[in-house]
């Protein structure tokens, strides 16, 4: 399931036993879900039994807040909070390093840590997942996937990291947290926005318990919304319990951007946060406009450039040289260059693919040890920014792993 429509990572039953006996829910993981709550550290099984959800050894495990992230974070079960907000003790917080810095961002890592902390009912519903949408990461998708495809800011920033993240709670602070989303969307409150650009494309939950909510900061046009941003129905119900937030993937490694976005959940004024002395949102340009990416070792090409690797090809962020409504970035051009640091005379050979809103560009590079080897860039075209996907190919039937091993890196220079 994506956060789009995919009913086919849905599975809705009703539950038999324990505390919510009787009760229909709706999970994206084929096990079935944990009923886990913060406040007494205990859990309940419920595992996916034909139609519906059984529940386990009919009593509670003893289940910490490091258990249920660990659950969550896998492919088996969907971790859920109570219907209410517990009473009594104070909340676990969760004190745990980020479990899969490959995957995640530590800024969203430590923004999830914030939002355990702030709420009592909180429970981690996932960040990365290997399916379509922002749970993923941009290197992992199709280039029509619609993270990836309509908005131009998601096609920048880290392609190896999740850009998604689903805060499971009770009906109360479902209601609470989606309403003061809602909030500052309508308003176009300044802490979603960085530089005039969404922090978020879209955030799904519920306002009243019974139906699915869903705006769309960025992108609605291609969603089928009628405009740029506003209401989105037709989101599935799993996000009665939890709060979807798709980041747009530019600020999946901006603490910036999840400060304000924190900011906002906690029902913090505008005019509270902007007196806490928050830094300019000034971006600065000599770290945006030049940057090293190390490409992945294993081909992903064969040398009749057929793609047997795809998780060795990587979509290049770039800043969106030729994108005319870019303010820094507008009037520059783009420039790539490889470099390998090995010590032998046989070069490795990369396939850079090059889109410029006109069409694509493609061309065999054979990158040798030492120095650095320029890639031509068509000028942009059309006003769209760049879609860059680079990955080794073999140079014959017989290339080895130790050739498709070497270390190489490119450089990406806007200028």
């Amino acid at each position: 399931m994506t956060d789009s429509v995919d009913e086919s990572y849905f599975f809705q039953g009703r539950c038999t036993g324990g505390p919510l006996d009787g009760r229909t829910y709706a999970v994206r993981k084929s096990g079935g879900f944990v009923l886990a709550d913060k406040v007494t550290a205990t859990g309940w099984y419920y595992d996916r039994a034909g139609a519906g959800f059984q529940l386990r050894g009919g009593q509670p495990v003893r289940l910490r807040q490091p258990d249920a992230v660990a659950i969550a974070a896998g492919d088996d079960y969907d971790v859920i909070a109570p219907p209410e907000d517990p009473t009594g003790e104070p909340p676990l917080v969760l004190g745990a390093a980020n479990p899969n810095p490959g995957q995640i961002t530590n800024e969203i890592w430590r923004f999830w840590g914030q939002f355990d902390a702030l709420e009592p009912s909180a429970q981690l519903g996932g960040v990365y997942a290997a399916k379509p949408g922002y749970h993923n990461y941009r290197n992992a998708l199709a280039t029509s996937d619609y993270s990836r495809a309509d908005v131009a800011n998601d096609r920048l920033g880290p392609g190896d990291k999740a850009a998604a993240i689903d805060l499971t709670m009770s009906d109360t602070a479902m209601r609470k947290y989606t309403s003061r989303m809602d909030a500052a969307a309508r308003a176009r409150d300044e802490r979603l926005f960085i530089g005039g650009a969404p922090i978020i494309r879209e955030f799904i939950g519920t306002k009243d318990s019974r139906t699915v909510y869903c705006y769309v900061l960025t992108g609605g046009r291609a969603l089928g919304v009628g405009a740029d941003s506003g209401p989105d129905p037709g989101r599935d119900e799993t996000h009665l319990w939890h709060l979807h937030l798709s980041i747009i993937r530019r600020f999946v490694a901006t603490q910036d951007a999840m400060d304000r976005l924190m900011s906002v959940l906690r029902g913090e004024s505008l005019e509270t946060w902007k007196s806490r002395g928050q830094a300019p949102e000034v971006e600065e340009e000599d770290e945006m406009s030049q940057q090293v990416i190390p490409l992945p070792t294993g081909f992903a090409y064969d040398e009749n450039q057929s793609l047997i690797g795809r998780q060795y090809a990587i979509s290049v962020p770039v800043e969106p040289a030729g994108l005319a409504s870019n303010p820094v970035f507008g009037s520059k051009r783009l420039y790539l260059s490889f470099a390998s640091d090995h010590t032998g005379n046989d070069p490795v050979r990369v396939r850079v693919a090059i889109h410029n809103g006109e069409g694509w560009a493609v061309s065999l590079i054979d990158v040798p040890a030492g120095g650095r080897v320029a890639a031509a860039v068509p000028a942009a075209k059309n006003g769209l920014a760049f879609n860059i996907t680079i990955g080794r190919i073999k140079k014959t039937a017989s290339s080895s792993s130790s050739e498709s091993g070497i270390p190489l890196s490119v450089l990406v220079t806007v200028a």
